[in-house]
């Protein structure tokens, strides 16, 4: 129909399984007010403690104040906090590709974390170009959310300005990404660079495979 959606709203998973929470969209489909009511789904009367996440839209700014739970009848809800348990830290960096853009549902990112049992910090960003990202500094940015996997995926923004071609330095824009990264001290963390992908008929004529192919020698210099 034409209707693209990001990953813009709120989600629930019940024991690691999405549920759908219609209450968590107002009817204009944003969440501004005060306070923001939903009603649990009923878990299985089994007795047994179950886990609810809640999932925070991407690049959303966010005021979580606190959470307060109530219940008809009798039953008291007991509210206990997860175990602090180390689990590895997946920061996924580029551009509306890696932020869920036109994805209908959770972008890759929250999808490897659910199936891997990772927390995944999405800093995907609307129409970033590689050239920008080196420009101001990202790879020092994404250092600090303490990151224990990177992968960064970025440059089809920067064909925009030559009508499908990646221009000179493209390539060696993403690797002062990785270059700010490590310098800023996280040499042992493992990065994986993606080549990015079309992601309409639209934009077929696009030269991006001249993009991969810089970016893979950037990588490549890198490496050795």
């Amino acid at each position: 129909n034409g209707h693209c959606e990001s990953q813009c709203s709120l989600s629930m998973l019940v024991d690691g399984h999405e549920f759908d929470v219609p209450a968590f969209r107002l009817g204009d489909q944003s969440y501004f007010g005060e306070r923001l009511r939903f009603e649990l789904p009923p878990a299985a009367a089994d007795g047994r403690t179950h886990a609810y996440t809640l999932v925070l839209p991407w690049a959303g700014s966010v005021a979580f104040l606190g959470l307060t739970l109530w219940a008809a009848g009798f039953v008291k809800p007991a509210l206990l906090l997860a175990p602090t348990v180390r689990t590895l830290r997946y920061v996924a960096y580029g551009d509306s590709i890696t932020h869920g853009f036109c994805g209908g549902g959770p972008a890759y990112s929250e999808q490897m974390a659910r199936l891997n049992g990772w927390v995944a910090v999405n800093m995907g960003i609307q129409g970033l170009a590689a050239g920008s990202g080196a420009a101001w500094g990202h790879g020092e940015a994404i250092a600090r959310a303490r990151p224990d996997l990177v992968t960064i995926l970025i440059g089809i923004n920067d064909c925009f300005a030559h009508d499908g071609s990646p221009g000179a330095g493209v390539g060696e824009a993403v690797g002062r990404i990785v270059d700010q990264f490590r310098q800023a001290g996280s040499w042992s963390v493992p990065i994986g660079v993606l080549t990015p992908i079309i992601t309409s008929a639209e934009y077929a004529h696009w030269r991006t495979e001249a993009l991969r192919v810089q970016i893979r020698r950037a990588v490549d210099d890198r490496r050795a």
